[in-house]
Parts: C-alpha cells; structure tokens; sequence
C-alpha cells in the first residue's frame, strides 16, 4: 500500500480531486477486506490523506468534500468486505 499510494499522496498536497479519488480508491478496497491487519494498513493511508488535506487544502468547501471520502473510508472500517484479500 505504502508504494502504491506514498509519492501519489505526497503530489496530491493541495489537490483535492486527487485526494478524493485515492480515499474512494481506498473505500473500495476496503470492501474486500478479511481482517483488521488490512483495514488498519488502508486507515493509515487515509489519515495521512486527510491530515494533508488539513494543512494544505485552503478552500473550506473542498477540505469538506475531502474529509466527506475520509469518513467514508472510516465507516467501511467496521466491518470491511470478505473479498478475500490477504495480509
């Protein structure tokens, strides 16, 4: 997860549109989750998803869109999917 989203993340600063699409990325990984190992790896990419969006996003509109996908992510946390993935 690290190398697929670190430098995409890391560009993203200010760029709400990317932000968005790699937290709806990560909400749909997060479906077809098996354990908490895997949904803790995909919450820790989107926390530093949203901290950027925090400190970096000024229009306030656009830090709500973002943070809107965030809890989105964090919502698929309790239960994640059963697609199969493995750790």
């Amino acid at each position: 997860m690290e190398r697929a989203y670190e430098k995409i993340r890391q560009a993203s600063r200010g760029m709400p549109a990317v932000m968005i699409r790699q937290l709806d990325a990560l909400a749909k990984v997060m479906e077809y989750t098996t354990t908490s190992a895997q949904r803790d790896v995909l919450i820790e990419q989107a926390e530093r998803i949203q901290t950027a969006n925090e400190e970096s996003v000024p229009e306030p509109a656009d830090r709500a869109d973002v943070t809107r996908r965030y809890q989105a992510v964090l919502a698929g946390r309790a239960g994640g999917g059963g697609g199969g993935l493995s750790a």
